[in-house]
């Protein structure tokens, strides 16, 4: 549609400027020096212009409609390369979202990470604390097992019954 547009346009301005040509052409300050008038009472007068001008308008009006092919080219061209653009906007675009996506993945795991970390030094104290319990525990059995065992050899040594 709006190569129709552009398309009409442009024929509308060589139709004007084409005009425009020939009214400067005709008008006596040209007319005078480049044209020849030839008078016929029965019909309008003819005006005719040296045949090297006729061929540079027509050159003139030749490279026009090329250069209006030139444009809907580029154009065309242009409107290719802004949907590319616009193609890899897009494609930008998910891969940015993907991206923070896949931050906050991150994000995630490195809390999570965190957390197991605080969790893994408190089993850590945790079983110290345990090991040092039963540490104790263990010391104290066999101090305390050392020590009925001191106490038995002892009352069994001096004859100390158990009976008595």
């Amino acid at each position: 549609m709006m190569d129709n547009l552009q398309t009409s346009k442009r024929k509308e301005m060589l139709k004007v400027l084409t005009s425009a040509g020939l009214v400067l052409l005709t008008l006596k300050s040209i007319g005078q020096i480049d044209t020849k008038t030839q008078y016929n009472p029965n019909k309008d007068s003819l005006v005719t212009i040296p045949k090297q001008i006729a061929v540079w308008m027509i050159q003139d009006i030749e490279k026009a409609q090329s250069y209006a092919e030139e444009i809907k080219l580029l154009s065309s061209n242009i409107e290719y390369k802004t949907d590319i653009i616009q193609k890899q906007d897009t494609i930008i675009s998910i891969q940015k979202s993907k991206i923070q996506l896949k931050n906050q993945e991150i994000d995630n795991y490195l809390e999570i990470v965190n957390e197991q970390e605080l969790q893994i030094i408190n089993l850590n104290k945790s079983v110290a604390k345990q090991t040092k319990r039963k540490r104790f525990w263990r010391v104290t059995a066999f101090i305390g097992s050392a020590l009925v065992g001191l106490a038995v050899h002892y009352h069994w040594k001096n004859g100390n019954s158990w009976q008595d």
